[in-house]
């Protein structure tokens, strides 16, 4: 959703920096999607819970989906045409990477229309990127009965995606893929200096207006930026450089590399799906690159988003090491 921050001046008075942004309703999806609102159920929790519309659809597609086998070809292909599956994963790869921990129990939004497909709409973060050791995928596949911030019924929808070998590589394609580029440091460093430089001059006059609370984590400007926002810079250079995802570690059975020009390609071979942790190490022994990856079970393919210098290096995947030459 689309949103800038500004400032707010209530009969003069100033009222410090709030951020107008696209809310997450029926409107929204008419205004992006050119569906009558009218016509969209918009739900906001696992139980069919709709701020929107009705929950028939929904009520009838879970009941299905908990009896379901997706290992079986037809019915996730079922699940499949009901689901905007690329969407789903994009939606909770990002989830998992920006830690959130008040999720999934809490915090959804998803929608849908007619005969088409459920949609999700990524809502409230503001618990996220701030603990690299929470266990994200343990909170995403969560089967007992906790109510919060994971519980069966918020994890129904992932766990049983999971038990289709073509979710599974779909899965780990996508994760890789985003991992050289959506979210990578390279990527979301822009997006980190282009939200601190649209308020830090602002947030001199913020503090000034408010005090903030006694076990506020700022109590000023400086511990903003050295509290705050260093450390939300340091949790997204950190983060894809190490394996965040308590998945098994398949033991990898085959290694192989190429590089062609600027391109740096991996060819894996794995006995199981999990993920597993890339590490490229100079003749010091020194890690010079390191990226959390998902593997499916058989061959996969990794693009790398590397900046090595010229020379010899070894590359290591869980038990296996390969030496290459980056030309």
């Amino acid at each position: 959703m689309a949103d800038r921050p500004s400032v707010m001046f209530i009969n003069g008075e100033y009222w410090g920096i709030y951020y107008i942004k696209e809310k997450p309703d029926e409107h929204y999806v008419e205004d992006h999607y050119g569906i009558d609102a009218k016509e969209v159920n918009l739900y906001w929790r696992w139980m069919g819970e709709v701020e929107n519309g009705s929950s028939k659809n929904f009520m009838a597609f879970q009941e299905w989906l908990r009896a379901a086998d997706l290992a079986d070809e037809e019915q996730y292909a079922y699940a499949e045409a009901r689901l905007d599956i690329d969407e789903f994963i994009n939606y909770y790869i990002l989830e998992m990477f920006i830690a959130n921990f008040d999720w999934p129990a809490n915090n959804v939004r998803f929608w849908q229309a007619g005969d088409s497909k459920f949609r999700w709409l990524f809502y409230d973060g503001d618990s996220s990127l701030e603990n690299q050791e929470f266990d994200v995928y343990a909170n995403a596949v969560y089967d007992g009965d906790d109510s919060y911030p994971s519980n069966r019924e918020s994890t129904l929808f992932f766990r049983k995606l999971l038990e289709s070998p073509r979710f599974q590589r779909r899965f780990a394609e996508r994760f890789n893929q985003l991992m050289s580029t959506t979210l990578s440091y390279k990527n979301t460093f822009k997006l980190y200096q282009i939200i601190k430089e649209a308020i830090e001059e602002e947030a001199h006059l913020q503090f000034a207006r408010f005090a903030p609370p006694e076990d506020f984590y700022a109590k000023n400007y400086s511990d903003w930026m050295v509290g705050q926002m260093d450390f939300t810079r340091n949790f997204l250079e950190q983060r894809p450089t190490h394996n965040f995802l308590s998945m098994k570690q398949p033991p990898v059975l085959a290694l192989e590399w190429h590089q062609s020009q600027n391109r740096f390609v991996l060819h894996v071979k794995a006995e199981e799906f999990g993920s597993e942790e890339i590490g490229i190490y100079d003749g010091k022994g020194t890690k010079v690159f390191s990226q959390a990856c998902v593997l499916a079970a058989g061959d996969n393919t990794i693009d790398l988003n590397l900046n090595l210098d010229k020379g010899v290096y070894n590359l290591r995947i869980g038990e296996q090491n390969k030496r290459i030459i980056v030309d």
